[in-house]
């Protein structure tokens, strides 16, 4: 199976460490000093759980399909906010759309909105 994986390095007192983890597996990953390290860890790590759970008569979960997103979402929220994202939206001169994919893109990466 072709689980999904999150990469990236953390501080250590020893350094950095890169950390390799399976969306889908919560606690499955691995470690290392090399990305490489860490990804080899992980699938290792991977292989034994998958045997672990399939000896034990667990369910498996199937991997995530993060190519299925089409950039489209629909939120429930409440009216107020409504209106205030709107109101907001008019006072920049921008559509809601804009706004709100602005502020995801400011709170995704950290940095100032451009609107």
């Amino acid at each position: 199976m072709n689980y999904p994986m999150r990469l990236y390095t953390v501080e250590t007192v020893e350094g950095p460490e890169w950390i390799a983890e399976f969306v889908d597996i919560f606690g499955c990953g691995g470690g290392g000093a090399t990305a490489k390290e860490a990804l080899e860890d992980a699938l290792i790590n991977l292989e034994y759980y998958l045997k672990f759970a399939k000896e034990r008569g667990e369910d498996i979960p199937q991997p995530s399909d993060y190519n299925a997103c089409n950039g489209k979402i629909a939120l429930r929220i409440p009216k107020t906010m409504h209106q205030r994202l709107v109101m907001r939206a008019d006072e920049e001169g921008v559509s809601l759309n804009q706004l709100l994919v602005s502020y995801l893109a400011e709170m995704l990466g950290g940095g100032k909105s451009k609107i």
